[in-house]
């Protein structure tokens, strides 16, 4: 939401790490820690950390990848 998933890949592979604006969370999914810093998802798995841009420090929620898991293709 706010970007283009070539916007998102790009801001992906320069931190190292999926990551998502406030404006893409679905605030029913997740817990914002009153630190501000901590996402957890509803039932208390942590999902990451938010780590602001250095320049502007806007909110960046940045996806701990361990939390992640798929199928084999």
């Amino acid at each position: 939401m706010g970007r283009t998933l070539d916007e998102f890949k790009a801001e992906t592979e320069e931190h190292g790490w999926p990551s998502f604006r406030p404006e893409e969370v679905i605030d029913d999914n997740v817990v914002i820690a009153e630190n501000g810093r901590d996402v957890f998802s509803k039932c208390g798995t942590k999902l990451g950390t938010n780590e602001p841009d250095s320049d502007d420090m806007r909110v960046r929620y940045c996806l701990d990848l361990v939390c992640v898991s798929g199928n084999k293709v």
